[in-house]
């Protein structure tokens, strides 16, 4: 009884939490009006476009598997297709779209997967997926091998 009590005021309870953590007081307030029921609901977050450059056919499960496991995420991955290889991708936390977003370039047998952010509002096909940043770097030794 007791646990439903206190899970019972969670909104209040939310709102003197993180007043505690930002180190303010009630009086601190005074000025402030925010009631939590005219509140906007939070829209999706970490969400993705991921496109695979390939015309060949392929799985899209082993698609899903594959790219989870190069991802190396710690929580769920959720993907929808949209079109062909198209899809949008959302992840369940930040370390995990930190991860996806800028650790590629990513490639799904021998192909590349280009990503991009995505509100999860737009038209899928008014984001631009034709680029991929790589980074290469060529040995100095390697080129004065070559030059001779």
């Amino acid at each position: 009884m007791a646990a439903e009590g206190a899970s019972g005021s969670s909104g209040a309870s939310d709102v003197e939490r993180m007043m505690a953590e930002l180190g303010l007081k009630e009086e601190d307030l005074d000025d402030v009006i925010f009631d939590e029921k005219d509140a906007p609901p939070q829209g999706p977050r970490w969400i993705a476009l991921a496109r695979v450059n390939t015309s060949k056919s392929y799985s899209q499960t082993w698609f899903y598997r594959n790219m989870r496991s190069a991802w190396n995420i710690a929580q769920e991955a959720k993907f929808k297709p949209l079109e062909d290889n198209l899809y949008s991708v959302q992840l369940s936390c930040l370390g995990d779209w930190e991860r996806v977003m800028h650790e590629g370039p990513w490639n799904f047998q021998g192909d590349a997967v280009l990503l991009a952010p995505y509100d999860g509002v737009s038209k899928p096909s008014s984001i631009k997926l034709e680029t991929i940043d790589i980074w290469i770097m060529f040995q100095i030794c390697l080129l004065t091998w070559l030059l001779h």
